[in-house]
């Protein structure tokens, strides 16, 4: 039913699903990252992108900023999330998306070739509607994965690349048998 409902966003607000789609492809790895509120990524999770980023052309990165001021005041989060964005020195084509439009997030996030997550209940609903690869991290792992595993239609698949079996990464595809509405 999510997974629809965020089809249905797409048709109804054609000009922010394209812009978002118009971001992604193939050899792009979407990264969504929760940081800024709960603190900084960690150098585990900059790991996981920089080792991500020797299998794609780009890397385009979203967060928001929470407006829940529990953890830290909104500017303390932004500079949190825009100083990880900045400390990530890839070799590759590095795009900050910093749109703080949930459902465009979550639309991106369905369309994704490939989408990594981070950490946090937004990320578990991206995971779980994907319709490509998603790549879960030991720190999402840590967060989600009892939920992840009882609701996803996903099963877990090969991992070739050996940077991201030495990070520890989980890689979940499609089932073939899956019915899409």
């Amino acid at each position: 039913m999510l997974e629809r409902a965020v089809t249905v966003w797409g048709v109804m607000h054609p000009t922010e699903a394209a812009e978002g789609l118009a971001r992604l492809g193939y050899d792009v790895l979407l990264v969504h990252m929760r940081s800024g509120d709960l603190g900084r990524i960690g150098e585990y999770f900059s790991s996981c992108i920089k080792a991500a980023s020797k299998s794609f052309r780009k890397i385009v990165v979203i967060s928001g900023v929470h407006s829940d001021t529990r953890y830290s005041s909104k500017n303390e989060s932004w500079a949190n999330l825009l100083s990880d964005v900045d400390s990530l020195k890839l070799s590759v084509s590095l795009e900050f998306y910093p749109h703080n439009d949930p459902d465009t997030h979550l639309y991106m996030m369905q369309n994704a070739k490939h989408l990594l997550v981070h950490r946090g209940g937004f990320s578990a609903i991206g995971a779980l509607i994907n319709r490509g690869t998603v790549y879960l991290s030991q720190t999402f792992l840590s967060f989600n994965i009892s939920l992840f595993e009882n609701m996803s239609q996903k099963e877990e698949s090969v991992l070739n690349n050996t940077d991201f079996m030495d990070l520890g990464l989980r890689v979940m595809k499609e089932k073939e048998e899956r019915a899409v509405d």
